[in-house]
């Protein structure tokens, strides 16, 4: 596992026992995954309407685990690996690479998403567009008239036309029609549903078995889920039953067995037993741990902490 971590503008990559692998030199950074980070070596890095920008005239390649250039910067604009491939953009248009920088797919497309079960949706210029489903080999799975298709979790995709909702199977079948507000992806069997301003959940028949009740949850993650019947978030079994009593201000999905949770103290971890095994001390917000290290920022520095809540790294 890697961390992109920063110092004075500059990126770089820390491991999970918090040794440097790459010190923070490149302009930009993407999201590390599968081995590979997206890097780009000129330019400079900008913040355009909170989205972050490189100027014309760089390119982007990938580092490999151990800072090492795997693919050379050729690309205008790339996606994270997924399932062994990205998506790069040469121009105006869209393909897609593997771990070797070798072309699967042409740059074709006006945009292509991350895979995610085998499948990944991309857009088809022209007018009207045209969304369409990839396969690891790069051949079109199928074809569907929709503004949006998610990505696949649990064999089922979220696709949306004309505000209406429905959830689509690998072959681009329509198999659950739902009236929502915003349907989620699956997780655990259940899929999380907001309706009237009110969260329930979901089973795969499209059946609610969580009742839209809620004042808010987020999605089922190791066996349960963060949920708020009013004010307060606890977190709630399949069956939506409370597992941990609501006590929490805010709450965010289990995850490598602790959740993040805030009480009037901050934000801190909670163990499967609801107690707090990092305290409540993080004054902005504490993000899921990947791995054995997690993202929290507090009076108004960003830190990447332990299992014990200890800083490994500030990033300026």
């Amino acid at each position: 596992m890697r961390y992109v971590i920063s110092e004075n503008k500059l990126s770089g990559l820390m491991n999970e026992e918090g040794q440097i692998i790459v010190p923070p030199s490149y302009v930009y950074m993407g999201e590390y995954a599968e081995g590979r980070v997206a890097v780009t070596l000129g330019g400079k890095r900008e913040s355009v309407g909170g989205r972050v920008t490189i100027t014309l005239g760089s390119k982007l390649g990938f580092l490999d685990e151990d800072g090492n250039v795997a693919i050379s910067p050729a690309y205008d604009q790339t996606r994270p690996f997924s399932e062994g491939l990205a998506a790069v953009q040469t121009g105006k248009l869209w393909g897609m690479i593997d771990r070797d920088g070798r072309e699967v797919v042409p740059p074709h497309y006006a945009d292509i998403r991350e895979f995610s079960e085998g499948l990944a949706s991309a857009t088809v210029g022209g007018k009207p567009e045209r969304l369409v489903c990839l396969n690891t080999l790069g051949e079109i799975a199928f074809e569907r008239p929709s503004v949006r298709t998610g990505p696949f979790c649990e064999g089922l995709a979220v696709s949306s036309l004309k505000n209406h909702w429905s959830y689509l199977d690998k072959t681009g079948a329509t198999v659950i029609e739902v009236k929502a507000t915003a349907p989620g992806n699956f997780s655990d069997g259940r899929a999380l549903i907001l309706k009237a301003g009110k969260s329930g959940f979901i089973d795969r028949r499209g059946e609610f078995v969580i009742a839209p009740k809620m004042r808010d949850a987020g999605k089922f993650s190791e066996g349960t889920a963060p949920a708020a019947p009013e004010k307060l978030f606890g977190f709630i079994n399949r069956d939506g039953e409370f597992t941990i009593t609501p006590r929490f201000t805010e709450a965010l999905p289990f995850s490598e067995g602790l959740a993040a949770a805030s009480t009037e103290d901050g934000w801190g971890y909670i163990d499967t037993t609801g107690e707090f095994v990092i305290a409540p001390q993080f004054s902005l917000y504490a993000m899921p741990f990947r791995g054995k290290l997690a993202w929290v920022t507090t009076r108004g520095q960003e830190y990447l902490i332990d299992r014990t809540g200890t800083p490994v790294w500030e990033n300026t």
